[in-house]
């Protein structure tokens, strides 16, 4: 027994030593808040139901494990598990458990990082830096605008699409002078027919955070975008460009955004403003109907810091749909304006 007590207590003192060496924390995001759209017949980009009140989130609700081992000399090891969920509800974001992040990676100083897994491909996980809403709440312009409705394969029959990879293999460059180059490309499997491959290069310095990206399966499905935020310190201006061609049921479409935002800090909070531009036009152009549309939405928010971890917030979106539909002469197009549809949300984030 003395024995064996002494083996325990030997190998509790060893894993101690161990992980006193890692670091292993715990954080989240619960959001919770109330929207209400009109009947319009235009979409509304993170509009909700429209006609009613409906309890959903501003900003998707997480809960995350992340850790990092140093393993001297320079290098380190670590890992990311990124949980998403309904708060309301308490039911799973998407089939995926760890549909957030999952992902293990080796990391230097000099010669970056390098990281597998699961997780959104780069040129996706910088798409919304021109929106200062970075795509989320009713005012933001969600990702019909920011990545054109540009989805990734699940590599799982059955299960959705998303903006993240499955099975991974990213390479994260050091900075150089405020240049850092990400590349990444997703591993072929039964499921998806194409690899998704992608690139972004970066500059973030000073006033500055420009970045140009690529994202891409096939001819028929690929994103390109350029953004530029400018901190004046007082303000913020940023603007983006995305173009590409995306599936959309059983055709595909070109389709361009043109997005233009500014953030204004004021006193504990952040008043935010954005207007985005999306055109769409079927490939090959042979629809009959609705061979095209053109999509505008406005948005202003605010959002209040009651502390550094809890967050007040209210925003407005409004967009307005014009569809080209047939016209009376066999081949010809007419513009089908569609009515505006707008709302807004008002709720509460709790990070921890």
């Amino acid at each position: 027994m003395n024995k064996n007590l002494m083996a325990l207590v030997a190998i509790a003192a060893l894993s101690g030593a161990v992980h006193a060496q890692s670091n292993v924390s715990i954080y989240g995001r619960i959001d919770l808040g109330l929207k209400r759209t009109n009947n319009g017949a235009s979409s509304l980009d993170n509009g909700g139901q429209p006609g009613g009140w409906v309890m959903e989130q501003g900003q998707s609700s997480r809960l995350g494990f992340q850790g990092s081992e140093d393993l001297g000399n320079g290098w380190r090891a670590g890992f990311r598990l990124e949980h998403r969920f309904l708060p309301n509800t308490g039911a799973q974001a998407r089939p995926a458990f760890w549909r957030g992040r999952s992902w293990l990676n080796l990391s230097h100083a000099q010669y970056g990082e390098l990281r597998l897994g699961r997780d959104k491909p780069p040129a996706l996980d910088l798409s919304t830096n021109a929106d200062p809403f970075e795509g989320d709440y009713i005012g933001g312009l969600g990702s019909g605008f920011t990545e054109i409705g540009y989805s990734v394969p699940a590599s799982t029959s059955g299960f959705p699409t998303d903006s993240r990879a499955d099975s991974i293999v990213m390479w994260n460059s050091p900075r150089w002078s405020g240049w850092q180059l990400r590349t990444a490309v997703s591993l072929a499997d039964g499921v998806r027919a194409d690899r998704t491959t992608g690139a972004t290069l970066q500059y973030r310095q000073g006033a500055i955070n420009a970045v140009i990206g690529f994202d891409r399966q096939s001819s028929d499905n690929e994103v390109f975008l350029a953004n530029l935020i400018y901190d004046f310190k007082s303000f913020k201006l940023m603007g983006g460009l995305v173009k590409g061609t995306v599936p959309e049921g059983s055709r595909f479409q070109d389709r361009n955004a043109l997005m233009f935002g500014a953030s204004v800090p004021w006193g504990s909070g952040e008043f935010m403003a954005v207007v985005g531009r999306q055109e769409r036009d079927d490939l090959p152009d042979t629809a009959s109907t609705d061979e095209g549309q053109t999509r505008t939405k406005y948005g202003i928010g605010y959002r209040h810091d009651l502390s550094k971890r809890t967050q007040l917030y209210t925003t407005v979106g409004s967009q307005r749909e014009v569809r080209r539909a047939a016209g009376a002469t066999p081949g010809s197009f007419v513009d089908a304006p569609r009515s505006r549809r707008s709302g807004f949300d008002v709720g509460v984030t709790h990070s921890f």
